[in-house]
């Protein structure tokens, strides 16, 4: 199959279409921040010598750390607010993002009642 300049200009776009939404830098902003919160934490379980009492104290830490961040409204809309403004600089419309109809998540074929699929998991 040969691929035509048009082709890659068309994917190029819909790429460019796809990466450049609210959703998308929403999700790398919020990636950014639970990497800061974690890379102490894969930083020491990677060492070749690990000590287990300060690993089993770093991966508390983070979870409280994790957990505060889920629970803090103020931690997500700044950084929402934080996503809008880079967002703007990116000429995207948040407004026009969310008045966009989204279509709804198909429930999974994968797993049915059909006996026919089913598997018996014995000891």
């Amino acid at each position: 199959e040969q691929v035509t300049d048009k082709d890659v200009v068309h994917q190029a776009k819909s790429l460019e279409e796809k990466l450049l939404s609210f959703e998308i830098m929403l999700w790398l902003f919020f990636m950014v921040n639970v990497t800061r919160v974690t890379h102490a934490l894969t930083s020491h379980l990677q060492e070749k010598r690990v000590d287990i009492i300060v690993a089993i104290d770093i991966i508390s830490t983070t979870l409280k750390l994790i957990q505060n961040m889920r629970n803090d409204d103020a931690t997500m809309i700044n950084m929402i607010q934080q996503t809008v403004q880079s967002a703007e600089t990116f000429d995207i419309d948040v407004d026009i993002e969310f008045q966009r109809p989204h279509k709804p998540r198909q429930k999974s074929r994968h797993i049915n009642d059909n006996p026919h699929t089913s598997v018996t998991l014995t000891r």
